[in-house]
């Protein structure tokens, strides 16, 4: 199985437990990683037979910017849930950052791993 990755996307969100975190909006990093079988579209060079990451990238920031949550992991899981739903897609991996969750830390991040 072969794998495109797109790594650093850089978003806003409102996500977070404590009242200010309500109504700021925070930096979010996402890293996704999108299996796929890449030889019929190599053989052929035709978009229609990958993952478009295109599509899938606009799609994951205006997920993002749409959701409020408390939790990074409900973020996490609904983000996941959502592309593989809209993309048809059977597997999904994903690392959501939030890089200033702790002051003493240089990120906080979660990692999953989805499949059907």
């Amino acid at each position: 199985m072969d794998i495109i990755e797109i790594k650093g996307i850089k978003l806003k969100a409102i996500i977070g437990v404590k009242p200010w975190e309500h109504h700021m909006a925070q930096d979010i990093v996402l890293d996704l990683r999108l299996p796929t079988d890449s030889r019929p579209a190599a053989q052929n060079d035709d978009l229609s037979q990958t993952v478009d990451y295109d599509a899938i990238t606009q799609f994951a920031c205006q997920f993002i910017g749409e959701t409020k949550v408390g939790l990074i992991e409900t973020l996490a899981n609904r983000m996941a849930d959502a592309i593989m739903e809209q993309f048809s897609l059977e597997s999904i991996g994903l690392t959501l950052h939030k890089p200033h969750a702790l002051a003493c830390a240089q990120d906080v991040s979660i990692n999953i791993e989805r499949s059907r």
